[in-house]
C-alpha cells in the first residue's frame, strides 16, 4: 500500500470552493480522491482553526463519494470525515441506505444515529429536571421535621445500552456525569421547548453524596439514564433516599429528524 499525501495543489483545491472539490471528488482519478480527503481532514479539523464557508456542501460530496462506485477503502475515508467533523441530518445517505456495503453499515448508522443520540439525551436530562423539580414540590408539603430535607442537588450518570436494574448502572463506567441543582421555579425550561438545561458537565468519578441520611433523604439524589436506540427505548432510574427510588421505561419517538418525545411512560419498579 503506498503513502498518500497531499500537496499545495490539493489545498488550492479545496480553497477554490465546493466546484472544485466537487470536480475532483465526482471524477475518475482514486489517487486524486485520496489525497484530497486527506486534505480535507486538515481543513475541517477545527484544531487548526480553518473556516470554510461551504461546510454543509462537503458534508453532501462525502455523502456522494459513499454512495457512489468508488473503492471501499475510499468510502471509508469519506465516512471517517463525515462522522468526525459532520453532523446529521445526512439525507444522501439515509435515502440510499440500499448502496451501502455490509462492512460500511455499522458507521452509517452510527453517523445516522448521532443526531438522534443527542436529542433522546437531550429528552432524558429534561424529564431529570422535570422529575426533580416535581418532587421538589412535593417536599416543600411535607413536615420536615419527620421525613427530612430534600436533596437540593442531583448526579445523573449516562450509561450506554443499561435497562431497568440499577446494578447495571453502578457497575459500569458512566459516558458522561451531570450535576444538576435546586431548581427554583422560574428557571430556565420550566415547561418550554427551549433555553438551556440547568445542568452541568462534572467529571465521571463524580457520585450522588449518600450520607449523612436525613428522615427518608440521601444529601444528594441520584440519577441514571440510559436508551437503545435500535428499541426505540429509554430507562431512567433516580434514587432520591435509601428506599425512595423509581425506574421508568419509555417509547420514544422522533419528529423532525432529531427531536426525541418520551412516550407511554411505565414504572418498572419502586423503592
Amino acid at each position: 500500500m503506498g503513502f498518500i499525501t497531499y500537496s499545495d495543489d490539493e489545498k488550492k483545491i479545496v480553497e477554490s470552493g465546493v466546484a472544485a472539490i466537487g470536480d475532483v471528488l465526482e471524477g475518475n482519478d482514486v489517487n486524486a480522491k485520496e489525497r484530497l480527503l486527506l486534505c480535507l481532514d486538515y481543513y475541517l479539523d477545527p484544531y487548526y482553526k480553518n473556516t470554510l464557508p461551504y461546510g454543509k456542501e462537503i458534508t453532501g460530496l462525502l455523502e456522494h463519494v459513499i454512495i457512489s462506485n468508488n473503492p471501499l477503502s475510499l468510502k471509508e475515508d469519506a465516512l471517517n470525515l463525515l462522522t468526525s467533523y459532520g453532523y446529521p441530518p445526512f439525507p444522501i445517505l439515509e435515502q440510499n441506505l440500499s448502496c451501502i456495503e455490509d462492512q460500511l453499515m455499522p458507521d452509517v448508522m452510527y453517523a445516522l444515529n448521532m443526531g438522534r443520540s443527542d436529542g433522546l439525551l437531550y429528552a432524558l436530562l429534561d424529564k431529570c429536571c422535570s422529575i426533580f423539580r416535581e418532587l421538589a414540590g412535593y417536599a416543600r408539603g411535607q413536615d420536615a421535621s419527620y421525613y427530612g430535607e430534600m436533596p437540593q442537588s442531583a448526579i445523573i450518570q449516562y450509561c450506554q445500552n443499561q435497562t431497568t436494574e440499577i446494578a447495571g448502572y453502578l457497575k459500569n463506567s458512566p459516558c458522561c456525569t451531570w450535576r444538576l441543582d435546586h431548581l427554583p421555579d422560574d428557571s430556565p425550561r420550566t415547561g418550554k421547548e427551549s433555553g438551556p438545561l440547568p445542568v452541568v458537565v462534572v467529571g465521571n468519578d463524580v457520585k450522588h453524596r449518600i450520607s449523612p441520611v436525613s428522615g427518608m433523604y440521601y444529601p444528594e439524589a441520584g440519577f441514571w439514564i440510559s436508551f437503545h436506540l435500535d428499541k426505540a427505548e429509554a430507562y431512567l432510574i433516580y434514587q432520591m433516599g435509601p428506599r425512595f427510588g423509581r425506574c421508568f421505561t419509555y417509547d420514544v419517538c422522533f419528529h423532525d429528524g432529531y427531536r426525541a418525545e418520551l412516550t407511554n411512560e411505565q414504572v418498572i419498579w419502586v423503592s
